[in-house]
């Protein structure tokens, strides 16, 4: 088993800082695939202290792990400082949006957290549909409305 191998080279040691590094991502997917969630967080939070050059990279998964592995509350963290950190990443904002929502019941929360992704992606027809998913758990029909006419008019052109 590819996992087995993995930790074995991490547990021998006698690797650079960088060999590590790129031993623990590999690990990482590894455990994706056997959808050991917890372990891979482990995983993903010791690669981290070796203060990756690539940090965002392994935030990103950090957050996918966090989330499988229902730990709403350190996946939140880790959506909310990728999005300080990579403002472009786009699925930190949906999934930051998705838990102020179903573990926070803050739907306007979701909305303030994808309207800075609408500022900085304008032409993302997804933002304006889950803006609209939100409008509408409010109450606001008119902007729900809107938001998803925009989204049609983004959607046609993708």
């Amino acid at each position: 088993m590819a996992s087995a191998d993995f930790a074995k080279a991490i547990a021998i040691g006698g690797l650079s800082n960088e060999e590590l590094q790129n031993v623990r991502y590999n690990y990482a997917y590894a455990l994706i695939q056997i959808k050991r969630f917890n372990e891979l967080a482990a995983q993903l939070e010791k690669s981290l202290t070796l203060k990756p050059s690539d940090e965002v990279k392994y935030l990103k998964l950090l957050g996918f792990a966090y989330s499988k592995a229902n730990k709403a509350d350190k996946a939140l963290r880790i959506y909310e400082t990728l999005i300080k950190k990579a403002s472009d990443y786009a699925p930190a904002y949906f999934s930051a949006a998705d838990i102020y929502h179903r573990f926070r019941n803050d739907a306007q929360k979701s909305i303030e957290t994808l309207l800075l992704l609408s500022s900085s992606q304008p032409n993302n027809a997804a933002v304006y549909y889950s803006l609209g998913k939100y409008y509408t758990l409010i109450g606001e029909s008119k902007k729900a409305e809107n938001n998803f006419n925009l989204y049609n008019q983004f959607k046609e052109k993708q």
